[in-house]
């Protein structure tokens, strides 16, 4: 079952990039760039609320003031502009599972919805999925430009160390547009 899947989300993602024809506009092209309000991850459970946000103290992304909400690197690329839309999220707290705990399940094909102030959604489908160690995560490409928008969900992953009180990777999610849902 899975081998269907994987190939029905590939021939998707290869019709979204087939490129037009001479001569006939491209549909994607003339899609808007929105300020997300709520992002929507079905196959995650995730329906959340946005927060803009921008750097700390030291320079990193900001981090959602809660733990069901997530953050968009306003500073940044907004969804349906060429370039990398950052959104993060926490993974977990002291008690239970936090808005992105399921993100690193996500399969390739995933949906990935985010609904502007306008009212416009948008549909991006997962293409890849990463887990990078704290010290070797590409930060230069997970905010960089793309040639096609894309969003980017990262949290953390990998093993919690205590005496840091940090995770010791990052899970990082990469999805493209493929229209208006």
């Amino acid at each position: 079952m899975w081998l269907g899947a994987a190939a029905f989300a590939a021939a998707l993602l290869i019709c979204a990039w087939a490129p037009a024809s001479a001569g006939t506009p491209d549909p994607l092209e003339n899609l808007p760039a929105i300020n997300p309000i709520e992002l929507r991850v079905p196959a995650a459970g995730i329906d959340a609320n946005v927060q803009n946000v921008g750097t700390t103290d030291d320079g990193s992304m900001d981090v959602p003031s809660n733990f069901s909400d997530v953050a968009w690197y306003s500073p940044g690329y907004k969804p349906g502009e060429y370039g990398h839309a950052v959104f993060d999220g926490h993974v977990s707290n002291v008690e239970s599972a936090a808005v992105f705990f399921y993100v690193e399940d996500l399969p390739i094909g995933a949906s990935v919805y985010i609904t502007g102030d306008d009212g416009t959604t948008l549909k991006f489908v997962v293409t890849d999925r990463e887990s990078y160690p704290l010290d070797a995560t590409p930060m230069d490409a997970i905010f960089g430009p793309t040639d096609w928008p894309e969003v980017v969900l990262i949290t953390c992953g990998g093993d919690w160390h205590a005496d840091a009180h940090l995770f010791d990777h990052r899970t990082v999610v990469y999805a493209s547009l493929v229209g208006i849902a």
